[in-house]
């Protein structure tokens, strides 16, 4: 079996108990790094029909960044992730 952070292994991923514990540990992790932001995820989630169309899209805009991390992480892929973006800002001036 394939280890993997969070006291998760590879197969956790294909049984739904295991993807409940891939998303609590998201949860942790986003309540770490942005409680504000993991409370506005709560709340939406609590009441749907509360967020409007835009509220909904920026809501998933800013949990980009913190998925991003967390999935960079999860799959022990840091060093690739930070040298594409360090490759991204190299060239940016270009765009």
């Amino acid at each position: 079996m394939l280890p993997l952070p969070f006291g998760l292994v590879f197969e956790d991923l294909y049984t739904p108990s295991g993807l409940t514990r891939l998303h609590a540990a998201f949860l942790d992790q986003l309540a770490a790094q942005a409680p504000a932001l993991a409370t506005r995820l709560e709340s939406a989630r609590a009441d749907p029909a509360g967020l409007g169309r835009k509220q909904e899209a920026e809501l998933l805009i800013e949990l980009g960044p913190c998925l991003e991390g967390f999935l960079t992480r999860l799959f022990g892929i840091e060093a690739k992730v930070a040298a594409l973006k360090s490759e991204h800002e190299r060239v940016a001036c270009l765009y």
